[in-house]
């Protein structure tokens, strides 16, 4: 799957797209890291209680150019998406909230 405008998540109402005024430095500001392929890619756990390694991750990768974007929620070992909706547990979908909205609050996503 490429780097897509808009992404919406399973089960969740809203759909995000990049800010207009992207800036690199915010992402880097924000907690972003850039891979050897170039793409800046964020990671939180979304259960924190279990660490980083055993936890449901969500996952925002921006591509270099800042023209497109992916964001997942993935089970623990990081390679399955997974619906956070369906399991239901109002503790990881607050965080899952949380975590977008300081994108949104940043000026890196726009709902």
């Amino acid at each position: 799957m490429g780097f897509m405008k808009r992404v919406t998540v399973p089960g969740d109402a809203h759909t995000y797209g990049l800010h207009a005024g992207i800036k690199k430095y915010a992402l880097l500001d924000t907690g972003f890291v850039m891979n050897n392929a170039g793409t800046y890619v964020m990671t939180r756990a979304l259960e924190p209680e279990k660490g980083l390694a055993n936890s449901i991750k969500l996952k925002v990768m921006v591509s270099e150019d800042l023209q497109g974007f992916k964001i997942k929620t993935l089970n623990a070992s990081g390679n399955a998406a997974l619906d956070i909706f369906k399991k239901g547990d109002p503790a990881v979908i607050e965080l899952y909230e949380y975590y977008l909205a300081d994108l949104v609050d940043h000026a890196i996503l726009a709902r």
